[in-house]
């Protein structure tokens, strides 16, 4: 079981990703990889983040770069599969953001910033980085780098009950939860 941790420690560090791109590619003007059901269109994460809330999601930004192997990934192989995309939208609005980007958006204080400012602000040093925020616009939980769909989607139900507020860890929280983890990957 330790090499197991250890495994999934070293996945949630990895940053160089899968090489091949992503297929069927929807682009950003900017050369960021974005899907259709991401929410792109307001740059306001204070009206993004009360959408979310009314809507009864949570809030996540997920963090990219032109150019990143990882980031084309992601997309192509985890943001690409039906069950994952479902649970995430059923659970959550993503906003993508442009860690090299000009682009300005409205921070949650209301302040206009670039994307740019904005992730050295949050210190995001790897991408893609998908970072979990509650109500009030507070970080919950952050993951950096590319996960394969089984445990991408785990971050995702890792949130969603609560593992962060529970102070349980995403790696003990992901040994505990396997098994249910697995089953439901297979049905």
């Amino acid at each position: 079981m330790k090499t197991f941790a250890y495994s999934l420690l070293a996945l949630l560090v990895l940053v160089g990703g899968p090489a091949r791109a992503a297929t069927d590619d929807l682009m950003r003007d900017d050369g960021i990889h974005m899907e259709k059901w991401m929410h792109l269109e307001n740059h306001n994460l204070g009206k993004d983040l009360a959408r979310a809330k009314k809507d009864g999601k949570g809030f996540v930004i997920l963090y990219e770069q032109p150019g990143c192997t990882a980031c084309a990934g992601l997309h192509a192989e985890v943001l690409s599969k039906p069950d994952v995309v479902k649970f995430i939208t059923k659970g959550f609005n993503v906003h993508l953001m442009n860690t090299k980007g000009d682009k300005k958006i409205t921070d949650f204080e209301g302040d206009i910033i670039s994307e740019e400012d904005y992730a050295n602000q949050r210190v995001v040093a790897y991408t893609p980085s998908t970072i979990f925020y509650d109500g009030g616009g507070e970080e919950v939980f952050r993951l950096p780098g590319y996960l394969p769909p089984l445990y991408y989607k785990a971050a995702f139900k890792y949130v969603r009950e609560g593992g962060p507020e529970k102070k349980i860890g995403f790696v003990p929280w992901v040994k505990a939860n396997m098994e249910r983890l697995e089953a439901e990957e297979g049905s």
